[in-house]
């Protein structure tokens, strides 16, 4: 993944850990670099690829907060 450092994909993507942050969205030269820097590396782009599958899993996968929501309102039904 590469991608700009606004909004919520910073909360996201973990910048050299499961993806590549950059800080201007508008600078293409910098995400032509970016981008050629993980397609020529296939095993650093495997490691990206699967640490950002493993990030989605573990923080952003609607049946998580469901898991959380349960936690939190089980106590109220007794």
């Amino acid at each position: 993944m590469v991608a700009s450092a606004v909004g919520g994909i910073q909360d996201q993507i973990e910048n050299g850990v499961s993806g590549v942050l950059l800080e201007d969205p508008e600078d293409t030269s910098a995400f032509a670099e970016a981008l050629a820097g993980v397609l020529n590396d296939p095993q650093r782009a495997r490691r990206l690829g699967e640490a950002g599958r493993d990030r989605v899993r573990e923080h952003f996968l609607g049946v998580r907060h469901l898991l959380k929501y349960a936690r939190l309102i089980e106590p109220l039904d007794s």
